[in-house]
């Protein structure tokens, strides 16, 4: 490793980190600010420190985290989606699983500027939709409250929600796009954390995911396990209780219904 490294992070900091960063087996890249010591303009530093200097790809190279991802799987490798579930099922640990660049950037904000628990952050390698945030989608500072109305339906009451968070945020952005064409309003929720939305009070949540509305729709190449909280008893969730397979990105979202028409399909059900 370089030397220029030493002066922006102590041995003993650094070492620690990467010990957190190593452990964080479960997610892409987690930002592990609680025991640390650091505060959080300096963690920021020094993460970028250890990526620049190879020391954080090596951590991550060792605990294969190619197996966390359904579509990362052109490896060969059977890859399953159910860290993120047992991660949200850890008390105080906050969530965050962006659907595309802008939410991205408020949740890393979002993650560094925590002081009272752990945070991750969920990335995919993968393709994802460049959301318009000037047209009709909301601006992705609704991620600091854990959920919110990215896309609203063409009416005052919505006839069904999607769901989503992630990659597959785009999906549930096109299926509306469908539903609404065949006359059925239809408001998109992205829900990236369900750590910071479950903070919330009622009435946001309530404006959010009302009530009256029961026909709602999760989406996530992941575990369905946890989904009935958002979608309800008559609700539905499009996900992945079982191993994977390896095959390339559209192949196996094809093979396992993560696709336009089984969105549709399920929220006209």
């Amino acid at each position: 490793m370089t030397s220029d490294l030493d002066p922006i992070i102590h041995p003993a900091h650094r070492l620690r980190i990467c010990a957190l960063l190593a452990a964080a087996t479960t997610v892409e890249l987690a930002i592990v600010k609680e025991h640390s010591g650091l505060s959080a303009s300096a963690l920021s530093k020094q993460v970028a420190a250890l990526v620049d200097a190879g020391y954080v790809e090596q951590q991550r190279s060792r605990t294969d985290s190619r197996r966390l991802w359904l579509s990362l799987t052109k490896d060969g490798r059977t890859a399953y989606r159910r860290h993120v579930a047992a991660l949200r099922a850890i008390p105080n640990v906050a969530d965050l699983r962006p659907g595309d660049a802008a939410e991205t950037e408020v949740a890393w904000r979002v993650a560094i500027e925590r002081s009272d628990g752990p945070s991750f952050l969920a990335l995919s390698r993968q393709k994802v939709a460049v959301l318009d945030r000037s047209g009709p989608h909301a601006s992705a500072a609704g991620l600091r409250r854990g959920g919110y109305v990215l896309t609203e339906a063409s009416a005052d009451t919505p006839e069904v929600i999607l769901i989503a968070s992630g990659s597959e945020l785009g999906l549930a952005v096109e299926a509306r796009e469908r539903l609404e064409a065949e006359g059925i309003p239809t408001r998109v929720i992205s829900l990236p954390s369900w750590f910071l939305f479950g903070q919330q009070d009622q009435s946001y949540r309530d404006d959010v995911l009302p009530p009256s509305v029961t026909n709602r729709v999760s989406v996530e190449a992941g575990s369905t396990f946890g989904w009935e909280r958002w979608v309800g008893s008559a609700g539905r969730s499009i996900g992945l209780d079982h191993f994977g397979a390896s095959a390339p990105t559209d192949v196996l979202f094809e093979k396992f219904g993560f696709t336009v028409e089984k969105v549709v399909e399920a929220a006209k059900a």
